[in-house]
């Protein structure tokens, strides 16, 4: 798992503790948000209808169109109602028999690109203020370490973060070490701030302040034995920030010391305020100041460029556009599994017909109620043809055949327009009596590829996330690591030869 890995290498810490594993997390989340969705489309599609509710104006999608500034900007951007654009529109409510109208769709589309422009901007946020929290806290590890960290090697790397938190922490408040980061040569801008880390090195620490120090290192250890990585725990846990190289490792020393010259086998508050003083009257050389601010340097320029850029809004209106063609893309891939179904349909609508079509004075009422039983997809359009069949058979048919435009079940309506008008049922449907046992294998064949084209649909849905978790979040960092850590071995080595 991730933990194994962190402790295993190095640079996979960095990864998961990042934006770049922030980044992969919430793809991850995504993907499996999608493939849910896609995988409930294919199994539920045509099957349970939707609640909606009883009027039009209880729809949420109505009461948002309905406010007087979303209807003025969801009508700016409906197409014409004469342009091909809308009619293909239409035409695509209509085949995935969605009950949603032109205005309730567009709602939805301006709805997901605002929640998806808003979610990009959260999430590139969130990136700069992770990339901002492993810059000042991540245990800062030397360039020549690869592989498991020993635990006093972890206390030595957690220590010099503390150490150059103390700095970083003034000079982000500091305008002219900043402006030197941002524009000066590298060289010009270590030099200042090494000039500003010597300064402040030489201030002194006031007994008041180095008690309250005290008693925070003291509240924070487990055991007041004379060991050194447990102390060094405490001061790193205690978030004691000092001026002072390795401090951790020379106060845990100091204090070590001062106990034992005391004739003491534990730690005091008192002796960790002693120790305190007098590491901190020891200003910095300036080789350690000169060291240090190449580090510090290198951390200042990436707290300076973690600021919310132009392209990154770029970013986010281009994830609002693609959220804005989601729910047109969720019906067109409706509409491909619903043909699937269709055809599956038709052949059972066929299979009826074949055997109500020799009854005694059957008529197409009849079979439209048989049909309308059995049905599953055009079970609403079936429905709506019976309720309007008084009025009009020829007619009802007609707006059959535009509520369900599916070319195979609009050649069974067209051959019940026939039987309507004056020949006979079996004569209408000669064609299904003379091809029976086509029509027969023939859906037996359709059911099976139906079934292998959903099963395939459905297995590169449902193992997308896994593949992403263990290809994207778990393998890839471990090998980028292991490339990371090989790289910088052969360019040991080729310094050493």
């Amino acid at each position: 798992n991730c933990e194994e890995a962190m402790k295993s290498f190095n640079a996979t810490k960095d990864f998961y503790e990042g934006k770049s594993g922030f980044l992969m997390q919430v793809l991850l989340l995504v993907t499996i948000f999608v493939s849910y969705a896609l995988l409930t489309r294919i199994k539920d599609n045509g099957g349970k209808p939707k609640v909606y509710a009883s009027s039009p104006n209880d729809v949420w999608q109505e009461r948002v169109y309905r406010l007087p500034i979303v209807e003025n900007i969801i009508d700016g951007l409906i197409p014409s109602v004469t342009t091909k654009k809308y009619n293909s529109i239409k035409q695509l409510l209509k085949e995935t028999a969605s009950r949603l109208r032109v205005e309730w769709l567009y709602v939805n589309r301006v709805v997901c690109a605002i929640a998806g422009f808003c979610a990009a901007i959260i999430i590139i946020m969130q990136m700069h203020k992770l990339a901002v929290t492993q810059v000042m806290y991540s245990a800062t590890k030397s360039e020549t370490s690869m592989g498991m960290m020993s635990e006093q090697d972890t206390i030595n790397a957690k220590g010099v973060s503390s150490f150059d938190r103390y700095f970083l922490n003034v000079f982000i408040e500091d305008n002219e070490i900043l402006s030197a980061v941002r524009e000066l040569d590298q060289k010009e801008a270590i030099k200042m701030i090494t000039a500003e880390m010597m300064e402040l090195s030489n201030a002194k620490l006031d007994k008041e302040t180095a008690n309250n120090f005290a008693k925070r290192i003291y509240d924070e250890m487990d055991s007041y034995a004379l060991k050194k990585i447990d102390i060094q725990y405490a001061i790193i846990e205690s978030r004691i920030e000092l001026p002072r190289e390795n401090f951790t490792s020379e106060l845990a020393n100091k204090i070590i010391a001062l106990s034992r010259e005391e004739e003491l086998n534990y730690v005091t508050k008192d002796i960790i305020s002693k120790s305190l003083v007098e590491i901190y009257n020891l200003p910095l050389t300036y080789e350690q100041a000169q060291a240090a601010a190449s580090r510090i340097y290198d951390k200042l320029v990436i707290l300076t460029s973690e600021a919310f850029q132009w392209y990154e809004l770029a970013v986010a209106m281009f994830v609002g556009l693609v959220m804005y063609q989601g729910p047109i893309l969720l019906l067109k891939f409706q509409k491909r599994m619903r043909y699937m179904e269709m055809e599956d349909e038709v052949m059972q609508f066929q299979t009826i017909i074949l055997m109500l079509m020799h009854i005694e004075r059957v008529s197409v009422e009849y079979m439209l109620e048989w049909l309308e039983r059995f049905s599953n997809i055009f079970k609403e359009p079936l429905a709506k043809c019976l309720n309007n069949y008084e009025s009009g058979a020829y007619e009802a048919l007609e707006e059959l055949k535009d509520d369900a435009p599916f070319k195979p079940f609009v050649r069974i309506v067209e051959s019940l327009q026939s039987a309507v008008e004056s020949v006979k049922i079996t004569d209408a449907f000669d064609e299904l009596e003379s091809e029976r046992n086509f029509f027969q294998e023939k859906r037996k064949e359709a059911n099976e590829r139906l079934i292998n084209r959903k099963a395939k649909i459905g297995k590169v849905l449902g193992f997308a996330p896994m593949v992403m978790l263990f290809v994207g979040y778990l393998i890839g960092p471990m090998m980028l690591a292991s490339l990371s850590d090989m790289g910088s071995y052969f360019t040991d080595m080729g310094g050493t030869l």
